[in-house]
């Protein structure tokens, strides 16, 4: 799978809790994917997370990149594509996987972007790309449950579908 979504990129933008951090690199790292950077970390999550994520991500081969602001993430990968994942409430397109699959498919570039703060990305953060919402999500799920759903259906579509 790992040829088929190695332009994946998955960020965790504005982050303190340790927990959550070790927990959203857990699910990443967990469904398959190899590719994460952490953006603005900061307390528990800078201090104590970060190491314990860069042992989860040695542990299955991943590769990880630490940036201190999304905008220093967005400059050195330059990718194609920014899905912000948020709530329905802020978010202006629905979450497509088959469109991020068939972009993988191409070889082009693909930031998905979480919050790791309540109630996630600012108005600042989400004019940097485009805010997308999982449909048939009414409530706020937080990050961890965003990123669980949206990477899951990604991987189900391109293991399903063979596109990437």
């Amino acid at each position: 799978m790992y040829e088929r979504i190695k332009n994946l990129i998955m960020t965790i933008h504005n982050i303190s809790s340790q927990q959550r951090l070790i927990e959203l690199a857990k699910v990443f790292y967990g469904l398959g994917y190899k590719n994460l950077v952490i953006s603005k970390a900061t307390g528990t999550a800078a201090q104590i997370g970060i190491p314990e994520v860069q042992k989860i991500s040695i542990k299955n081969g991943g590769k990880l990149i630490i940036t201190a602001d999304l905008e220093d993430a967005i400059e050195l990968i330059k990718p194609n594509t920014i899905i912000l994942l948020t709530q329905k409430a802020y978010g202006k397109t629905a979450y497509k996987p088959e469109n991020i699959a068939e972009k993988l498919s191409r070889g082009l570039t693909v930031m998905m972007v979480i919050g790791g703060l309540e109630p996630g990305l600012t108005s600042r953060d989400l004019s940097l790309g485009e805010p997308t919402y999982i449909q048939g999500i009414e409530g706020d799920l937080g990050s961890v449950g965003l990123a669980t759903i949206a990477l899951y259906e990604l991987k189900k579509h391109i293991e399903n579908h063979k596109t990437c």
